[in-house]
């Protein structure tokens, strides 16, 4: 039986009032429903069952997250739920879904052996590739600069003579690179022959990059040989300024050095060609002589 009405006045641990119901469950607390005081004085009041049936305080100890003072709001961001309690059962999953394969992906990082092994790959790969590669490379650019080199030679253009005191022969002063089309094309120009036979001047092409018989080879060797014996610094402006001083130290003697040398090897190739032609001649003429006996032989067969 219900007390008699009304009943007195009591509070009601974590609960609140306010303005709008909704704001003040929100707010409020469970507090009394883990309480077994609080519950039966609450029920002595409002509840018409027995007290057998009055509602039993919640176990505290069961709970992992939600406290008795834990706010409404904070158990519903939650969804009511405390906990999550997970049972794995892998036979079970494959005869229920029965499954015809199954894949699985496994992320874990490398040791530092096989970042070691896959580096030493790579530097082996890239080394396998420059060999097979680098030989192309070099073969097309030495292709490209020898198309280009092909198209220059040296020719000598008179610019300016001086008149030898002794005799009146012409000196050249000036040598310029110019195109083979273009060098072809000048020679025949009047304007360029007539001058040269004037001061008795003839106009020689020297084999372009010849070693022993262009006298510019010599003359690019011997700047080259002064930079490597005094270059210390390996630097591109100190390079320029080795190059300016060998320059500027340079004389007519290194030149006619140059083109001394360069006659001293055209006399031996000359000397040379006069010995092969002397025996291709001999070589001949006993050829010449073995086809006459031959010939003779086979009239006295017949």
């Amino acid at each position: 039986m219900m007390d008699p009405y009304p009943p007195p006045v009591f509070v009601i641990p974590g609960m609140k009032v306010g303005c709008m119901p909704y704001d003040a469950f929100l707010g409020s607390n469970l507090e009394c429903f883990f309480s077994a005081t609080c519950l039966n004085n609450t029920a002595r009041w409002i509840s018409s069952l027995p007290a057998s049936d009055w509602p039993k305080p919640l176990n505290s100890s069961a709970m992992l997250n939600f406290l008795p003072n834990t706010s409404t709001l904070s158990i519903f961001d939650q969804l009511l739920i405390d906990h999550w309690n997970t049972t794995k059962n892998f036979s079970s999953y494959f005869t229920f879904c029965a499954p015809t394969e199954c894949t699985y992906k496994v992320e874990q990082y490398h040791s530092f052996i096989y970042a070691l092994t896959l580096l030493i790959g790579w530097y082996g790969g890239l080394i396998v590739g420059l060999h097979i590669i680098a030989p192309l490379i070099v073969k097309f650019s030495q292709y490209i600069y020898g198309w280009f080199l092909r198209k220059t030679q040296m020719k000598v253009h008179p610019t300016e003579t001086q008149q030898d005191p002794d005799s009146k022969t012409s000196h050249v002063s000036t040598i310029s690179l110019v195109s083979t089309v273009e060098a072809e094309h000048r020679l025949n120009d009047a304007h360029i022959l007539t001058p040269a036979k004037q001061f008795d001047i003839e106009i020689v092409r020297f084999p372009v990059h010849h070693c022993l018989l262009n006298p510019i080879e010599m003359c690019w060797a011997e700047p080259k040989r002064s930079v490597r014996d005094q270059n210390t610094t390996f630097k591109l402006k100190d390079v320029e300024k080795l190059i300016w001083n060998w320059f500027n130290s340079c004389d007519s003697t290194f030149i006619s050095n140059c083109i001394d040398h360069v006659q001293v090897y055209e006399e031996n190739f000359k000397k040379a060609d006069q010995y092969i032609e002397q025996i291709e001649s001999e070589l001949n003429d006993d050829d010449s002589i073995d086809m006459d006996s031959d010939l003779i032989e086979d009239e006295d067969e017949d």
